[in-house]
């Protein structure tokens, strides 16, 4: 199968990203990505592409850079795992920096983002997919639960095939636990 990762075997860790640091889902059109910490700053993302043609986990951190008054802010974010392309049994390696600047409020929040959710199919046959995606994010908080929107978009390079463009609405909940 040629170029199976660009056409339709990849996820990405996007619930890592969203604009609240609480445990979390990411629902696009494309993906679904979950996110919950498992130690201080870490986090484990589960994606799956939402016709089921890939599975994959990463481990990521999210980091503060700087906070300003009123909630401005900038964060990066990164995180590295393994994915499973179902359609074709592979195996492929996946890291996605992140940069993340925004309003970070108690109960909204807004940001704009660009990540690169980078895959490379390493057993199975080589293949890498290398995407830029920028991304605005928004949304508010009601009582435990935060939901908001996201809209992202970006050039993806897959060696040996052309230059094509991702285009991924999607939906995101959070639920801020008591402390």
């Amino acid at each position: 199968m040629i170029a199976l990762l660009a056409a339709l075997a990849w996820a990405d860790p996007g619930a890592l990203r969203a604009p609240v640091g609480v445990p979390g889902a990411v629902g696009g059109y494309h993906d679904l990505s979950v996110a919950a910490p498992v130690a201080k700053g870490w986090w484990l993302v589960g994606e799956v592409r939402t016709a089921g043609s890939f599975v994959g986990a990463s481990a990521g951190r999210r980091f503060e850079i700087s906070r300003g008054a009123k909630g401005w802010g900038f964060d990066a974010a990164l995180a590295a795992g393994l994915g499973f392309p179902t359609a074709e049994p592979s195996l492929a390696i996946t890291a996605t920096p992140a940069l993340i600047s925004g309003w970070f409020g108690d109960n909204g929040s807004a940001s704009l983002s660009v990540a690169a959710p980078l895959q490379a199919k390493i057993i199975g046959g080589f293949e890498a997919r290398l995407p830029v995606l920028f991304e605005f994010q928004g949304g508010g908080r009601a009582g435990h639960l935060w939901i908001g929107a996201r809209f992202g978009m970006g050039p993806v390079w897959t060696p040996g095939l052309d230059l094509s463009i991702y285009i991924e609405p999607a939906l995101w909940l959070g639920l801020a636990l008591p402390k």
